[in-house]
């Protein structure tokens, strides 16, 4: 059974030409793709893979990160400090996005994000700092998963453990330097 923003017509040539709407112009105005069969069947039933796939690339599974990030950008501009902006953004295109860009949002699982996390931490980042690479990323998969209708467990990531440093303390020597270039 046809949904209403599809039509099935017979053409002139003596095939048969299906329509249905892929997306919406500015204007409201309904964008169309057509798939044609020898047959009103054969065109039925391009009809119904091709919803298929549209229904696919709507729901995200056909949506990458680096579309996300564009739209996750725009959303967070006005809820975020200039400066945190700035930190996602510089985090992003430089770490992630190299790494995640071209990957489809339902492809991202745990072990590609374990993955990611032990590159950088292998190429000599601090635990903390890969620690925020992932929360940034995370509040973008939120985004991602409640935009587009999908879920993602990210229950099995492991994430390093930041070392505490204690705080070294001066010695009696150290003291006594540090007061003299104070005072001088």
């Amino acid at each position: 059974m046809l949904q209403d923003r599809e039509t099935i017509t017979k053409r002139k040539d003596g095939r048969f030409m299906g329509r249905f709407i892929i997306d919406h112009e500015s204007n409201g105005k309904p964008v169309y793709q057509y798939v044609y069969g020898k047959s009103y069947d054969e065109a039925e039933q391009k009809l119904r893979i091709a919803r298929e796939i549209e229904s696919n690339y709507l729901s995200g599974r056909c949506i990458t990160i680096k579309k996300v990030y564009g739209e996750w950008l725009n959303a967070i501009v006005n809820r975020v400090k200039e400066s945190t902006y700035a930190n996602y953004t510089m985090k992003f295109e430089k770490h992630i996005l190299p790494y995640f860009g071209e990957m489809l949002c339902t492809s991202i699982n745990s072990a590609t994000i374990n993955a990611f996390i032990k590159e950088k931490v292998d190429s000599g980042l601090s635990a903390g700092y890969v620690r925020d690479l992932f929360t940034v990323f995370k509040e973008l998969l939120a985004y991602a998963q409640e935009e587009y209708s999908f879920k993602l467990s990210l229950k099995n990531v492991s994430l390093p453990k930041a070392e505490k440093k204690k705080p070294h303390k001066m010695d009696d020597e150290q003291q006594k330097k540090l007061v003299g270039y104070c005072i001088n």
